[in-house]
């Protein structure tokens, strides 16, 4: 049980760190955020809270989800044109943030403040 715990934390801080170029972190965070990237994380974070919630019933069906999410995002492909200004890498941030959070679970993602982008 322990080593499961370690396991976790290790694979939390990778999943947190910074991506590479992107060291030293917070130069970008007023920058327009991607969309598929952004898109795709957040939807994935939906993806982990329904499993979590039981609405996934294994982890192949966590990945399901995962892949057709992304694969979703990828078809959409930008910020609609009237969801101007367009969000930023640190209202992503923002949202991702009250996504992992565990009392949040619960919480629809169309009803937590921060993840609404494009009022």
């Amino acid at each position: 049980m322990t080593l499961r715990v370690i396991g976790l934390l290790a694979l939390g801080a990778l999943i947190v760190g910074p991506t590479p170029g992107q060291t030293g972190g917070c130069g970008n965070a007023d920058q327009p955020a991607p969309f598929v990237e952004s898109c795709s994380e957040w939807r994935a974070w939906d993806c982990v809270r329904a499993r979590a919630l039981g609405e996934l019933p294994d982890d192949d069906a966590l990945q399901a989800c995962v892949d057709e999410e992304d694969q979703a995002c990828r078809d959409i492909g930008d910020w609609p044109l009237d969801c101007q200004p367009f969000p930023t890498v640190r209202d992503v941030n923002n949202c991702i943030e009250q996504l992992q959070r565990a009392d949040m679970v619960d919480v629809p993602f169309e009803e937590i403040p921060e993840c609404v982008f494009c009022p």
